[in-house]
């Protein structure tokens, strides 16, 4: 990960997050470049792949690499066996597929880059619920990149 210093703490700790932070965006980025280009419509007008179509296949994708990570890591596809983390762990599944489905509808009927920013604003509308719904602090940090955030929208 990162570099040792002499007291065994790790001293590219946050680079290395941060970094992962901006491949993560990149691949986003580039996933919904590559599904808006196969939604793209053909010469004929209609669509060369419907949105539910791709969901599909992503998902498939993702559920055969999922599988091979877990079973080389000897970890159970469901987690532990304590029946309220599986619950969240269903529920966790069906906002992706929600989230998935939606994004890559939006990606058939408006532009990709609004698209895009209406992605990106879900971590301000996260915070805000979080802070209302949990009782979460909200701090000046928060409303400063809040802020900028939707300034940038």
């Amino acid at each position: 990960m990162g570099a040792m210093t002499n007291d065994g703490s790790q001293q590219w700790g946050p680079a290395v997050g941060l970094l992962a932070m901006l491949g993560a965006a990149f691949c986003f980025s580039l996933m919904a470049l590559i599904a808006a280009e196969l939604d793209a419509g053909n010469s004929d007008g209609g669509h060369k792949y419907f949105p539910f179509e791709l969901v599909f296949w992503r998902s498939v994708f993702m559920l055969a690499i999922t599988t091979a990570t877990l079973r080389a890591k000897k970890l159970h596809p469901l987690g532990p066996p304590d029946t309220r983390t599986r619950l969240w762990l269903a529920l966790r599944g069906v906002c992706g597929l929600g989230f998935m489905a939606s994004f890559y509808f939006a990606l058939s009927v408006i532009p990709m880059s609004d698209a895009i920013v209406l992605t990106y604003t879900s971590n301000v509308l996260t915070a805000m619920a979080a802070t209302l719904l949990l009782g979460e602090a909200w701090h000046s940090l928060d409303f400063a990149g809040s802020a900028l955030c939707l300034a940038g929208v």
